[in-house]
């Protein structure tokens, strides 16, 4: 595990050994994920409404940045993507 959580660190003391679970605990306590942008709890796949769909989408239409709208709604850039680019939510047009 990284404790300085500097990922081209290859200082051996800022190394510790743990397991993977030690890791994710150790990440969480930091607030920091792999769901970019997303807030500590929060799920880059959660569900919305049709009304909130469409506001994405017109959103992007209007030009905003996909993280602008993912800090609008709390969520991750990645699932603003796979929203506005027709991956999930494809049937609500």
């Amino acid at each position: 595990m990284h404790l300085c959580d500097n990922r081209v660190c290859i200082n051996p003391e800022h190394l510790r050994a743990g397991t993977v679970a030690d890791n994710n605990k150790d990440m969480d306590a930091k607030d920091r994920s792999r769901y970019l942008g997303a807030p500590k709890g929060n799920k880059w796949n959660r569900s919305f409404t049709t009304a909130q769909i469409r506001a994405i989408r017109n959103y992007r239409s209007a030009g905003w940045t996909n993280e602008k709208i993912a800090k609008v709604f709390g969520v991750t850039a990645h699932a603003i993507s796979e929203i506005t680019n027709g991956k999930r939510y494809s049937d609500l047009r």
